[in-house]
């Protein structure tokens, strides 16, 4: 009898046990699939309680804080959005999704140098995976302006050039007046060789920022690009017109001084190119290596005419 009951006794014990740790070992899991199915059932407050609870049982759980971080920011709490996403990143720094709902985060909240760091982050961690973030933040705000921008400024840096102007077409679509969206849609309409879409957009911007001696120097430097071999000068009068109201407005811009000499120069204005060229080189800080060389090569060829 006592070895029977001693029998049932250890195998009730057993049982127990393994109960207890099937409990133990699927709580957080158990919580953390119910948080997931009370959000995909649209039900955040729930899917927050059940977060919550996996999380006092693994504080350190990253993908359940993720999800927590989320869910504060569909229930509308951004303060506590941030608060847990700040702290999954800390766990899981590369997660690309806790880096679009931190930074949308602080977007909403209206603190926009906070979003840029957490999106320049997901940019030097990769630049690809950058637009990705961009990307998932414009399916929820696709009328965000200052997203479109970053993005267009993103896929410029990667030499992803038409995805840029479509990103920054559409950024003017939404602000028609944004000179900075249009100087940016201009230097890459520029790069492509569009050049006149790019002066097409450098001249509606100097419409709008009569007094911007940048915008004045592109366009310049578009017509310089557009002056054909043979033929009038036209482009070049129309380019040292631009230069000469850029210098008026800001005389310390090398650019200016630089492109002015050029345009000189074609224009067999040898004197003037001179003094053009050795005012790039007085206020030339080096920032562009190869307009220091080109300016000291030139300089050797106008001073030996």
């Amino acid at each position: 009898m006592r070895s029977t009951r001693r029998a049932v006794l250890l195998l009730l014990v057993g049982l127990l046990s393994s109960l207890a740790l099937t409990a133990c070992g699927q709580t957080v899991e158990g919580h953390f699939q119910k948080g997931n199915e009370f959000s995909e059932a649209m039900q955040f407050a729930e899917a927050a309680e059940e977060y919550e609870k996996a999380l006092e049982l693994e504080p350190d759980n990253a993908d359940v804080m993720i999800n927590l971080g989320v869910t504060y920011y569909r229930l509308g709490n951004p303060v506590k959005a941030i608060e847990v996403c700040t702290r999954a990143l800390e766990l899981a720094p590369d997660n690309l999704d806790v880096m679009t709902k931190l930074g949308m985060t602080y977007y909403l909240l209206g603190q926009t140098d906070k979003a840029s760091e957490v999106y320049a982050r997901a940019h030097e961690l990769d630049p690809d995976k950058a637009i990705d973030v961009y990307t998932k933040v414009l399916e929820l705000v696709p009328d965000d302006v200052d997203m479109l921008t970053d993005l267009g400024m993103t896929l410029y840096k990667l030499v992803q050039l038409e995805k840029a102007v479509e990103a920054y077409t559409k950024a003017l679509e939404l602000d028609p007046d944004n000179v900075n969206v249009m100087t940016n849609l201009g230097v890459t309409h520029y790069r492509l060789g569009q050049l006149d879409e790019a002066i097409e957009v450098y001249t509606k911007a100097i419409a709008l920022a009569p007094e911007d001696a940048d915008i004045r120097s592109n366009l310049a430097a578009a017509y310089v690009q557009k002056q054909g071999p043979g033929g009038g000068t036209d482009q070049l009068d129309m380019a040292l017109e631009q230069y000469q109201k850029a210098l008026e407005l800001e005389p310390d811009l090398a650019e200016a001084h630089y492109g002015a000499g050029a345009v000189y120069a074609l224009l067999g204005r040898i004197n003037e190119a001179i003094q053009a060229f050795e005012k790039f080189q007085e206020l030339d800080t080096g920032t562009d290596p190869k307009a220091t060389e080109n300016a000291k090569i030139i300089l050797e060829q106008l001073r030996g005419q």
